[in-house]
């Protein structure tokens, strides 16, 4: 028993640095580049908690990067923020992994959401965060990112996927929406 719970204190361990590591890539590659259609994807599973996390540029949702002005835009981002806390088709977990989605976080700056800093340089965005409780954890083999077809400007998501089983950096051009995670 103590070699078995030392065991599964490692793994623990070893997810949370996995965690880290990519959430630094992750903000290292967000600092980087804004590049209008390309979405920056992180999937992150520890134990039974999976948490999907996406950049997206404003412009390939709204298109437009900044605040809203008119009546309109701002009709629009509010349609924005609605449909992404509540259609459950924008970000699927493989069904076998029997998941629940717990929350859903959204932050952007130029939409008045969540603690973000002004966007300085003019190309706003949104992050969107996703969280998933997964009765079985083990048996989730891919990620459906329904949001691609949703949003017809975003042409390509580059991924960071950290799991138990190891990490992996996957690109998705569209029409592809499909995530496979590490065997």
């Amino acid at each position: 028993a103590p070699a078995g719970r030392l065991h599964r204190r490692m793994r623990t361990c070893l997810a949370a640095l996995a965690l880290a590591l990519a959430a630094g890539a992750a903000a290292a590659q967000h600092r980087h580049a804004h590049v209008h259609g390309v979405v920056a994807a992180e999937a992150a599973l520890d134990g039974p908690s999976l948490d999907v996390t996406l950049r997206l540029p404003l412009d390939s949702l709204l298109g437009f990067e900044r605040a809203p002005r008119s009546e309109a835009e701002k009709r629009a981002a509010q349609a924005l923020v609605e449909r992404l806390r509540s259609d459950a088709m924008l970000v699927q977990p493989d069904a076998a992994a029997g998941c629940a989605r717990t929350g859903v976080e959204l932050v952007s700056a130029a939409l008045g959401l969540g603690d973000a800093p002004p966007d300085a340089d003019g190309h706003a965005e949104l992050e969107a965060r996703w969280r998933f409780g997964c009765a079985a954890p083990d048996r989730l083999s891919h990620i459906e990112l329904g949001i691609v077809g949703a949003y017809k400007r975003i042409a390509r998501v580059d991924a960071a996927i950290v799991a138990p089983r190891g990490q992996t950096r996957q690109v998705l051009k569209r029409p592809a929406q499909r995530l496979a995670w590490p065997k």
